[in-house]
């Protein structure tokens, strides 16, 4: 029985995928409203699991249409290369990837310019300490089901920085609109 429930609750998630996209471009849309950007040179997204893919999907969607090289990074460490010249994308929609903050320690350091993405947790405290620019996505539901959200706030993330402009709005309206029918 608890199989079923677990299934069920599943297939609403991704019954709920299209509704989800529509309601993370608000979230991106708003956001992105109070981002303070800077000019950057290069992009470097960090993030394991959903998070992680979310970066690796967005950065091969954009490749053509981005105005400068994006990275990815699951691991601890940053590259060397990082500077205040980079724009440093935290991924977690828990907030608590070790990975993911002890990334963003090296990227402050290496005085970066701060996006993050986040439910909650330290990733979402410590941005409203340092006033660092950050999307707030829903929480309250598991982690690989909030992929939608994640991968559309890189988008706007992008966007806010100058580095893509809004052609991607129609299209994920437009596929939000597919999945429904």
């Amino acid at each position: 029985m608890a199989i079923r429930t677990a299934l069920a609750e599943m297939e609403n998630y991704i019954l709920q995928f299209p509704e989800n996209m529509v309601e993370a471009i608000d979230i991106g849309t708003k956001a992105i409203e109070n981002f303070k950007p800077a000019e950057v040179e290069s992009v470097v997204i960090a993030g394991l699991g959903g998070s992680g893919i979310g970066g690796k999907i967005v950065s091969q969607l954009v490749w053509d249409k981005c105005t400068v090289p994006i990275s990815l990074v699951n691991d601890y460490r940053i590259p060397s290369w990082v500077n205040e010249h980079t724009l440093f994308v935290a991924t977690s929609y828990s907030g608590n990837t070790e990975e993911t903050l002890s990334a963003l320690g090296e990227a402050i350091q290496n005085n970066a310019r701060i996006a993050a993405i986040t439910a909650g947790g330290k990733l979402n405290l410590l941005c409203r300490e340092r006033k660092l620019n950050c999307i707030e996505i829903p929480s309250g539901q598991p982690p690989r089901t909030s992929l939608g959200f994640n991968s559309i706030q890189q988008f706007f993330v992008l966007q806010a920085y100058g580095l893509i402009d809004g052609y991607f709005i129609e299209e994920l309206r437009e596929a939000a609109g597919l999945l429904k029918e």
